[in-house]
């Protein structure tokens, strides 16, 4: 695979390609790159398809099409810097277009992309020598009416009352890939009152994968108290178990998973520190040990991002690279999807920071039936035929 790093200086935008047998370094003007950012992501957010083709083509010609010739292989891993680590470059156009034949100029066709968070933080993970655990932990609290219900009466005070985490949107969807995956991938599945920040910390450094489809929270100013929202005891007397689990307490923790799949929203924005990339809720998981992470770049769509998400642990069952399991799973999804549902806004928001080695995900329980099965049939066939003889 080829590596792809940039260095936004203050006039220049710097390419450097590394691949097996070569090394390259170009220097390209840094001239309107940051409204180009800019004007993509405001048009993929706002699902203006005209605006979208326009931009994303734009966007290619200044920070990709200068090194295209040099990316000879389908595997591309990618050091952002600056604006760009808001980017998913899947989305970028090769080529000018409409909204009708948009999908195959799409980068997504061509490369299978991984992100890193800097060259510096990538040589760190790769020297994590332990072994991996396997399994699937996955999580989703859904707050449901019942749930919230639930930690209403659980409340001995009524002034301290959490009126945000009442006011947050259901998430149906996150609750039923949570537990797909404990039918096709043996999961253990914590949804609703289990999902919480004391289940998982007691959990997490068991399994090789963690799942968590949840609500997250940003914090621009402060990076480290962005938190993902997990469900609550009503009793808020400790902070481990009020229901957030803050960027600073996951830095706290001691994992050993192979991949955490954050699919909350924003878990890849944050602010941006020169030399360490990004310091997001996806970072302090990096942190914490996991080498792999599935986090999204902005407010995604629960229902699309759950049906890719499943596609994903799809392809990850059958052996492929993490990267490649994420991007035939988005192929998926745009070979049926309509024009609306094509739009990078339903698909590109998620992408795969660090390792992309493939994933031991243990053999599933269902597996497990079918060769018994296979096997009581042949026996049952064998004594028939023997009686028979």
């Amino acid at each position: 695979q080829s590596l792809l790093a940039y260095a936004i200086t203050g006039e220049h935008v710097y390419m450097l390609v590394v691949r097996a047998d070569t090394a390259v370094l170009l220097q390209a003007p840094k001239k309107g790159l940051a409204d180009a950012v800019k004007a993509l992501n405001a048009a993929v957010a706002s699902r203006d398809a005209d605006a979208y083709t326009r931009t994303a083509h734009q966007l290619h010609q200044l920070v990709f099409a200068p090194v295209a010739h040099l990316l000879t292989t389908q595997r591309l891993l990618i050091i952002p810097d600056g604006a760009l680590h808001t980017v998913n470059f899947e989305a970028l156009l090769d080529a000018p277009c409409t909204p009708a034949d948009f999908r195959s100029h799409l980068l997504l066709q061509r490369y299978a992309i991984a992100y890193l968070l800097s060259a510096t933080t990538a040589v760190q993970f790769s020297d994590l020598a332990r072994e991996r655990t396997k399994g699937v932990l996955a999580i989703a609290p859904g707050f449901t009416d019942e749930l919230k219900q639930d930690y209403l009466a659980r409340v001995q005070d009524s002034t301290l009352v959490d009126r945000q985490f009442l006011g947050l949107v259901r998430q149906p969807f996150a609750m039923s890939t949570a537990e797909g995956l404990g039918g096709s991938l043996s999961a253990r599945v914590m949804v609703g009152g289990d999902a919480s920040e004391q289940g998982f910390r007691a959990a997490a450094n068991e399994y090789g994968i963690l799942h968590l489809g949840t609500h997250a929270e940003m914090n621009a100013t402060s990076p480290m108290y962005s938190r993902l929202v997990l469900s609550k005891d009503g009793k808020g007397a400790d902070a481990d178990a009020d229901g957030y689990l803050h960027a600073y307490e996951i830095y706290e923790l001691d994992l050993r998973a192979q991949l955490a799949v954050l699919t909350a929203c924003e878990t890849g924005i944050g602010k941006n520190v020169d030399g360490e990339g990004v310091r997001s809720l996806g970072y302090s998981f990096a942190y914490a040990g996991c080498p792999s992470l599935v986090m999204s770049l902005w407010s995604i769509d629960e229902k699309v991002s759950s049906e890719i998400i499943t596609r994903f642990y799809e392809h990850l069952a059958d052996g492929m690279p993490k990267h490649e399991a994420l991007r035939q799973a988005k192929l998926d999804h745009l070979s049926t999807a309509s024009d609306e549902l094509a739009l990078p806004y339903y698909w590109a928001g998620m992408v795969l920071v660090g390792d992309v080695s493939p994933v031991e995900v243990g053999t599933p329980w269902v597996t497990y039936v079918l060769w018994v099965a296979t096997g009581a049939v042949l026996l049952f066939i064998a004594l028939w035929w023997r009686k028979r003889k």
